[in-house]
C-alpha cells in the first residue's frame, strides 16, 4: 500500500509536486476580504497585504482533513507547529473521527512539524525521499520524526509587525526593531515556538550572519536539501546565497529549492522576509 502525504498550506509545496501532495488550506481574512490559501490569486492577495489594516487567520477544520483522508492509502500528515496554529489539532481530530467511522484498516500518522513555511517544506522533502526508500510505514515515520526533531530553520524578516499583532513575538521587540532599523535572525525552539536569535543594524550584515549560521549547520550537505522561502525577496535570496557560497560549496547540497511564500507565510514573513531550512 502506497503512502499519501498531506500538508497544510503553510508548507510551500514545490510546483512539480502539486499533484502528488494533498493540501489542507488555511484561510486569511484581510480587512473584509476572505482568501483561501491554497487557491490564491497571488498578485491580488499581495496587493491586499500592501494596504492591509487588519488580518485574521484560520486553520483547516477537521472536515477539511477528513476529505483528504479518503482512499486506501496510508497517510502521513505534516502540519504547522502546534504552538502557532490549531492545524495539528484539527488533523488529529480528523484522524480519530476517521478511525471511529472506518476502523483502522490503514494507518494515519500526524506530525507536528514544530516549524513553518520552509521548515515544513524541508520535512515534506524528507518524507518524499523516505517513501521512495522504504516500504515499511513505521520505518518511514520513525525516520521522519527523527528528522523533524533535528532539522534547522532560520529566518530574517524586514518587519516583525505582523508577528507581534498575532502574538508570536513581543510587541516591544517589534517596535524597537522598527524604530532602530534592526534586522533580526529568528529561529525555533524545540517546542516549535519562535525565538529571537540575534539582532543587527543593517540588512547586509544580517544576511551575512544568516549565511554564516546556515553554513555552520550544513554538516551533511550531500544528504540535505536547502529549502528557502521568500516574500517578494528574490534579490535578498540571491544575496544570501552569494554570502553562503563564501563559506561552503553550494553544489554539495543534494538540492536547493526556492519558493515564494504562500498566503499564510506571506502574512507573517511580510514583504522582504526570507526563511531558510535544512
Amino acid at each position: 500500500m502506497s503512502v499519501k502525504i498531506i500538508v497544510d498550506s503553510c508548507c510551500e509545496v514545490p510546483p512539480l509536486w502539486a499533484d502528488k501532495v494533498g493540501v489542507a488550506s488555511l484561510s486569511i481574512k484581510v480587512d473584509n476580504v476572505m482568501f483561501i490559501d491554497s487557491n490564491l490569486n497571488m498578485p491580488q492577495y499581495l496587493a491586499a497585504l500592501r494596504n492591509m489594516h487588519t488580518f485574521k487567520t484560520s486553520c483547516p477544520s477537521p472536515q477539511d482533513y477528513l476529505k483528504l483522508y479518503e482512499g486506501e492509502q496510508d497517510i502521513i500528515v505534516i502540519t504547522l507547529s502546534s504552538k502557532l496554529s490549531g492545524s495539528y489539532q484539527s488533523a488529529c481530530i480528523a484522524r480519530d473521527i476517521f478511525f471511529e467511522s472506518n476502523g483502522k484498516d490503514k494507518q494515519i500518522h500526524v506530525i507536528d512539524s514544530k516549524s513553518a513555511s520552509a521548515g515544513e517544506t524541508a520535512i515534506l522533502v524528507k518524507a518524499m525521499e523516505l517513501c521512495r526508500q522504504y516500504s515499511d510505514f513505521e520505518q518511514i515515520v520513525f525516520q521522519l520524526e527523527g528528522f523533524r526533531n533535528e532539522h534547522k530553520i532560520l529566518f530574517v524578516l524586514q518587519s516583525l509587525s505582523n508577528l507581534a499583532k498575532a502574538g508570536r513575538v513581543s510587541p516591544l521587540i517589534a517596535k524597537a526593531a522598527s524604530v532602530l532599523g534592526m534586522r533580526c535572525v529568528m529561529s525555533r525552539t524545540n517546542e516549535g515556538e519562535i525565538k529571537l536569535q540575534q539582532k543587527f543594524i543593517g540588512e547586509k550584515r544580517c544576511l551575512r550572519e544568516l549565511a554564516k549560521q546556515i553554513s555552520a549547520l550544513a554538516l551533511d550537505m550531500a544528504e540535505r536539501t536547502l529549502c528557502i522561502s521568500h516574500c517578494e525577496s528574490k534579490e535578498r535570496v540571491y544575496s544570501f546565497l552569494k554570502n553562503l557560497s563564501e563559506y561552503i560549496d553550494l553544489n554539495r547540497f543534494k538540492n536547493i529549492l526556492i519558493n515564494h511564500t504562500g498566503g499564510i507565510s506571506s502574512i507573517y514573513a511580510d514583504f522582504g522576509g526570507i526563511i531558510v531550512s535544512l
